[in-house]
């Protein structure tokens, strides 16, 4: 009698871990099923693991603020991959490309930067393109923020659609490197700033240079020099 007592309680465990560790497993997986609400395709594979995840928290969030999409409803991103552009400088690098979500007719702008050596903070800046750059021309683009002062201010300095530019050579001839980038942003008024940032040194004409290459006058932009070489 006691034997099979016995029997029936250590039965009774082992039926009781059991369901515990099922009741773990569904908990965990509908979780992880929830956490992949937004799937990125298409994604390039110079991006980092933890920079997708991130994006999809951000799309996530920003498809639920606008469109009030269920936890448990998938949604595709189709990254365009023609669209993707990447700068690595000074341990940062700096990827952007366009993303079509087709089930909310939205078109997204996404900026991301990550380093292993620095910190980077609003890594990633999902914002509204241009609208020649939308996929659904007949559909309002809804991002996390009004977008249409900064499209006003692209739009009225196209120079900033080709920065940055980045020059890292060796000449030969004088034996030294040569490495400097042109930069921009938008003080508080809207006005557009250009950075010449020099690495090497003397390269403020050089910079100048490139204004002029790219179709522009420096006369027409507040510029400044900043040198990182240390020289005077």
């Amino acid at each position: 009698m006691k034997n099979g007592r016995m029997v029936a309680l250590v039965g009774g465990i082992v039926a009781l871990v059991i369901i515990v560790i099922s009741v773990v497993f569904i908990i965990r997986n509908n979780y992880l099923y929830q956490f992949e609400v937004v799937g990125v395709e298409n994604y390039s594979d110079k991006l980092p693991g933890e920079m997708k995840e991130n994006l999809e928290k951000q799309l996530r969030g920003l498809l639920r603020a606008k469109f009030d999409v269920g936890e448990d409803e998938i949604i595709t991103a189709q990254m365009r991959g023609e669209t993707y552009k990447q700068d690595s400088s000074d341990d940062v690098t700096t990827a952007s490309f366009l993303l079509d979500i087709d089930d909310y007719q939205q078109t997204y702008n996404v900026v991301m930067s990550w380093s292993d050596k620095v910190v980077i903070s609003d890594a990633i800046l999902i914002s509204c393109p241009e609208e020649r750059l939308m996929k659904y021309p007949d559909a309002k683009c809804l991002s996390m923020y009004d977008t249409s002062q900064d499209l006003k201010n692209i739009s009225d300095n196209p120079i900033y659609k080709e920065l940055p530019v980045v020059v890292n050579e060796f000449d030969f001839g004088e034996r030294k490197s040569i490495h400097y980038e042109l930069r921009g942003y938008f003080n508080a008024d809207n006005e557009l700033v250009l950075m010449i940032v020099d690495y090497s040194g003397g390269n403020y004409e050089n910079g100048l240079e490139i204004i002029r290459k790219l179709g522009y006058n420096p006369k027409d932009y507040s510029i400044q020099y900043y040198n990182q070489a240390g020289d005077i």
